[in-house]
């Protein structure tokens, strides 16, 4: 199985396996770290991380820290992305032969409304189920346009 096979066979493992209306406290970046970036849920965030999606030798991303599961505009939680849609918002960005990833989020917040689609270009995608055990949920990990909103669509893998 190629890359292209493989980061499908796992984008779809992941819309079967983990339906965003579970995910209750939500998802966050729990660690950004040597171009792995690692995308965890739970039903109960404060106890256990329940799910994690890695993302490897990421070269963009422009995710916000945390999202929860009501901002999802789909059930499936991540979809492939087409480079004509990624070059739309990131007209500028060589992507290479590496696989472009989507996360559509919509908000309805009084100061913040309207949908948004948030990319992650990396080579390979890996998805597990936490060790029941696995307590270890604060965040690793810091946004360094944090103080943009979640409309800034900027690299933070920069």
């Amino acid at each position: 199985m190629n890359l292209k096979e493989h980061n499908q066979a796992i984008v779809a493992k992941i819309n079967a396996e983990l339906p965003s209306n579970a995910m209750f406290d939500g998802f966050w970046i729990h660690k950004y770290k040597n171009q792995n970036l690692c995308i965890s849920c739970s039903q109960n965030r404060f106890y256990y991380r329940q799910f994690d999606i890695i993302f490897k030798k990421v070269r963009f991303f422009n995710l916000p820290a945390e999202w929860q599961s009501g901002h999802m505009r789909k059930i499936e939680p991540i979809r492939m992305a087409t480079l004509e849609e990624f070059k739309q918002q990131q007209p500028d960005f060589n992507v290479a032969n590496n696989a472009i990833f989507a996360i559509d989020l919509s908000f309805n917040y009084e100061q913040l409304k309207g949908h948004y689609t948030y990319f992650v270009v990396a080579e390979k995608l890996i998805f597990f189920k936490c060790a029941d055990n696995d307590s270890s949920v604060g965040l690793h990990y810091t946004d360094k346009f944090s103080n943009e909103g979640l409309t800034c669509l900027k690299n933070r893998a920069t």
